[in-house]
């Protein structure tokens, strides 16, 4: 099965990490939350991942990041994939 497409309902710890990691991926993703101001913070959460994850990442994932093997715009180029961030009705 070739996944296309996630959507994901809320946009919370859990819910915004599925949606950076889905577009880390490559796969479009879409959060659904229950106000704007949730809206708000789940666009925040996912705006701090790319910093993030360049401090943390692993040992062995830095040693091919050093060595070219992973592109380092990669984070950034993920959030481009995530479509919409929208509330419900």
């Amino acid at each position: 099965m070739i996944v296309k497409k996630v959507v994901i309902l809320g946009g919370g710890v859990l819910g915004s990490q599925i949606a950076y990691q889905s577009a880390f991926s490559g796969i479009k993703t879409v959060i659904y939350d229950i106000s704007d101001e949730a809206v708000q913070q789940a666009q925040q959460k996912i705006d701090s991942y790319p910093q993030q994850y360049k401090q943390r990442m692993p040992t062995s994932l830095l040693r091919r990041f050093r060595k070219g093997l992973i592109l380092k715009s990669r984070p950034i180029r993920a959030l481009r994939h995530i479509l919409q961030i929208r509330r419900s009705y």
